[in-house]
């Protein structure tokens, strides 16, 4: 029988952060940021795509593997890249439960242009959270009428895809509040005394440290086009 997951599905910047340090808090074991859903995807290719040197080997997209052994050790998964795949996992994992988070589009972008400042500074982001962006969001930088188009289409396709099923999705408000016996009773686990918990306050980084981020990741675009150059020449 497969194993009923919780699929934290909100956008970058909307509380998926909180909310997964919370569902570990009350015995659900609960991945943040899952990327290795993504363990066969042939990265090299996807820099080289994203960088405008398009390749006949692979199509523009992530390896997506929804077999691995990964998945077994988790109840939950939260935040990138879970908003690009939700339809998948819904389909592969029937009877889970989705978790929408969300805020205000002015709040939201605003979070958004301090995460491709800095937060990508703070978490040093690998190449492969690039690429997701590119793919999922439209955009690796601050564009903020892309993001605005995507955040719209997003809530709007959600709403849709869920509307039949209104009991299947939970949907927090940030900045209307909510409760933890919200949650709770929406997974039908019992309720708890804890406090939530609130995660990844914004911190700014240097210049410095910003110039030294940007310079390892050029080297990482330049090392994937040596090394793919080399195998097209053998």
């Amino acid at each position: 029988m497969v194993q009923e997951k919780i699929f934290c599905i909100g956008l970058p910047r909307t509380g998926t952060t909180s909310l997964c340090k919370f569902l570990n808090m009350i015995g659900l074991a609960t991945k943040h940021f899952p990327f290795e859903i993504f363990q066969n995807t042939n990265y090299t290719l996807l820099v080289l795509n994203m960088i405008g040197l398009k390749t006949k080997d692979l199509p523009f997209q992530l390896d997506l593997n929804l077999n691995n052994l990964f998945l077994n050790k988790y109840v939950g998964f939260g935040d990138s890249p879970i908003p690009l795949i939700y339809k998948d996992l819904d389909r592969n994992f029937p009877n889970s439960k989705f978790i929408l988070t969300t805020r205000s589009l002015d709040s939201w972008l605003d979070s958004m242009q301090w995460l491709f400042e800095h937060g990508k500074v703070k978490w040093n982001w690998s190449i492969k959270v690039h690429i997701y962006h590119h793919i999922f969001l439209g955009t690796k930088t601050f564009r903020k009428r892309i993001l605005e188009h995507k955040f719209a289409d997003f809530h709007t396709d959600v709403l849709r895809y869920f509307e039949s099923r209104p009991k299947d999705l939970l949907i927090l408000d940030m900045e209307k509040g909510f409760g933890t016996k919200e949650i709770c009773d929406f997974l039908q686990v019992p309720a708890t005394q804890l406090e939530y918990p609130h995660s990844n306050k914004r911190t700014t980084t240097t210049f410095d440290e910003r110039v030294s981020y940007e310079f390892r990741q050029r080297k990482i675009l330049l090392n994937s086009l040596v090394k793919k150059l080399g195998k097209d020449l053998k």
